[in-house]
């Protein structure tokens, strides 16, 4: 057996081996010197022995040497890594692993090379890297959601209710889950201190910008919502979401069957109970349970507005006959344009006459009882569309959708008036002209 037969095995190399034919022949050579040798050999020999010592010396100095290097470079290479992520936004997520001194990062392979970081490395590992930082996240928050002390979400509340009764708010009748899951809300929850008016400043300042980025994103998603149906993209170029023929439905409340037009779609919000998120993470889930045990039954925020449970609704012949008769093009009219077309001289916010006539067409009860039960569904229309508690009279524009000599008649095309009272009970309205 040969020392490559030795190597073959890959035996550890932090230890000695050698043949014993080897060993012989060092053992008889120290025995001759040790009997015949001179002086002058035995010198030689010592020093040899010296030498081979000071030798490993150097050669321990030599590998300490290049591990420290080696480290050196891995270190340039993570701190070049910890840039590139924080350029994608991940101080927070950075912040976090910096307690453990970055452990869970140093793990991974690629940071494991000792040598400095190119742009070819990095986007090979770009992807990886992206997953990994998700995952701290998910981490980050659970931690953080179990870290907050019971004062800290007192003070949240109060901050949520502060921005909940500002105009910008008011106007989509944003819950406090709503602002809460912002993502420059969650910023501010997410940070361990507590809450003072130096963290909030920035959010109370530009809460107005925050609303408006979050109307900016529920727009997208309507607007794809309606690219992706069959028949919602529109034959001229004119934006979907703002046509007159546009309209949307809730699948999860009890008013799955009334139509929402934008923008007063952003305004919906299922009653309390009617659904919950999906999927909501650490720090959704833990929001929702302390505002659900914070008020009362009526007001528990367990939902928050989402695109993802409407779905575009067909546009009825009806819809684009009120359009054509108001000498429109129905693939091209805009809500907007329609009504002041059509109702220029009736009072009232012009958005509610479209949706009160496009909306809610199709009724087909008849008689005078039907007059005030169409009165009555109305009337909730105007609530739900946030004219609340009316001190003037409104008048709505609406097919009639009473009797069926009406509609077919000859006058069927006519475009009929009521007025709505207030808050007047619908059996002591008039008939309708």
């Amino acid at each position: 057996m040969s020392l490559q037969d030795l190597n073959a095995w890959q035996l550890p190399n932090n230890r000695a081996f050698y043949l014993w034919l080897e060993v012989d022949e060092v053992i008889d050579a120290w025995n001759r010197l040790a009997e015949d040798g001179t002086e002058d050999e035995m010198a030689l020999f010592v020093e040899r022995i010296l030498r081979v010592l000071k030798t490993e010396k150097h050669a321990s100095l030599c590998e300490k040497w290049a591990e420290a290097k080696a480290q050196k470079v891995k270190e340039l290479r993570l701190q070049a890594v910890l840039s590139k992520l924080c350029a994608l936004g991940y101080d927070a997520e950075i912040t976090y692993l910096k307690d453990s001194d970055y452990a869970l990062l140093r793990q991974r392979k690629p940071l494991g090379i000792a040598r400095p970081l190119t742009e070819e490395d990095w986007s090979k590992m770009h992807a990886k890297m992206i997953r990994f930082m998700k995952q701290v996240n998910k981490e980050r928050t659970a931690s953080t959601m179990r870290s907050l002390p019971r004062d800290r979400w007192a003070s949240l509340k109060a901050l949520l209710q502060t921005l909940a009764a500002r105009p910008e708010a008011r106007r989509f009748y944003m819950r406090l889950s709503d602002i809460a899951f912002l993502p420059e809300f969650r910023t501010v929850a997410l940070v361990l201190q507590p809450v003072d008016d130096g963290d909030t400043a920035p959010l109370r300042a530009h809460f107005g910008n925050t609303v408006e980025q979050w109307e900016r994103r529920a727009r997208g998603g309507l607007c794809k919502l309606i690219l992706d149906y069959p028949a919602g993209r529109p034959e001229s170029g004119e934006d979907p979401i703002e046509l007159a023929t546009t309209k949307f439905r809730c699948r999860c409340c009890r008013h799955k069957n009334e139509a929402l037009f934008y923008p007063a779609v952003l305004t919906h919000r299922c009653p309390p109970g009617a659904r919950r998120l999906q999927t909501p993470d650490v720090y959704e889930e833990s929001v929702l349970l302390q505002l659900t045990a914070s008020f009362p039954r009526s007001h528990k925020p367990t939902c928050v507005w989402t695109h993802d449970d409407l779905s575009v609704d067909e546009t009825s012949e009806h819809s684009r006959r009120l359009i054509e008769l108001s000498g429109k093009d129905p693939r091209q009219a805009t809500a907007r344009e329609w009504t002041r077309r059509a109702f220029d001289t009736l009072p009232g916010p012009e958005q509610d006459f479209w949706e009160l006539a496009a909306g809610n067409s199709g009724r087909t009860q008849s008689g005078s009882r039907a007059r005030a039960a169409d009165a009555s569904y109305f009337t909730y229309s105007m609530g739900n569309h946030h004219i609340e508690n009316p001190t003037q009279n409104h008048e709505y524009v609406v097919p009639d959708p009473l009797s069926k000599t009406l509609r077919d008649g000859p006058i069927a095309n006519r475009i009929f008036v009521f007025t709505m009272r207030g808050n007047d009970n619908a059996d002591d309205w008039p008939e309708m002209p």
